[in-house]
């Protein structure tokens, strides 16, 4: 699944609350390894968690996690990575996603 369309299966509040930590600067240490696995820690009112994207050779992603207590779904630590990797163009792709708003992800979701 490409980032674009992963944000836009992303719930709502997911994405609303992954645009907050994003814009309040609350990743820290983000990264990504040799095996095209990006990781955050995003810290939180009271913890620090840490969020993982990964992704295959085609920036595919193939699979993520995180150590909150939302374990089935895409969380907001994880909309807060993919939103990173989105906002920032990290993946240097010209990519259809570069049009779309942030606040248009959260209001048709």
């Amino acid at each position: 699944m490409t980032i674009d369309d992963f944000l836009e299966e992303i719930t709502p509040y997911a994405i609303d609350r992954g645009l907050h930590y994003y814009e309040r600067g609350a990743m820290e240490n983000y990264e990504r390894d040799s095996n095209n696995r990006w990781t955050a820690k995003i810290k939180a009112l009271k913890e620090t968690y840490t969020a993982t994207l990964q992704m295959d050779d085609n920036n595919l992603i193939t699979g993520y996690s995180c150590n909150c207590c939302d374990k089935d779904i895409a969380c907001k630590h994880i909309a807060a990575i993919a939103l990173m990797i989105h906002s920032e163009n990290l993946l240097g792709e010209n990519r259809r996603a570069m049009e779309i708003d942030m606040k248009d992800l959260i209001s048709t979701n």
